[in-house]
């Protein structure tokens, strides 16, 4: 492979892509949070634990802020 291609992470974003994609939670603010969480833990670091409580209030200070989750943010998966 030529110095400077990253195939290998394009490749590896494929499964995760597909998962995020296939992810469904009921409408209204309690899905909302259980997508934002479904969401971080999938992007969490496996050699940390993973923080519920911490993770829970940072995803409902963005409802509460008005921003959408993650993972009903269509914007920002389209990107």
């Amino acid at each position: 492979m030529p110095p400077g291609r990253d195939d290998v992470g394009q490749v590896r974003a494929l499964p995760f892509l597909a998962r995020l994609a296939r992810m469904r939670q009921p409408a209204g603010r309690d899905g909302d949070v259980a997508a934002g969480l479904k969401l971080l833990r999938m992007i969490a670091s496996p050699g940390y634990p993973f923080d519920e409580q911490d993770a829970r209030l940072r995803v409902e200070r963005e409802l509460d802020a008005g921003l959408p989750s993650g993972v009903r943010d269509s914007r920002a998966q389209a990107g």
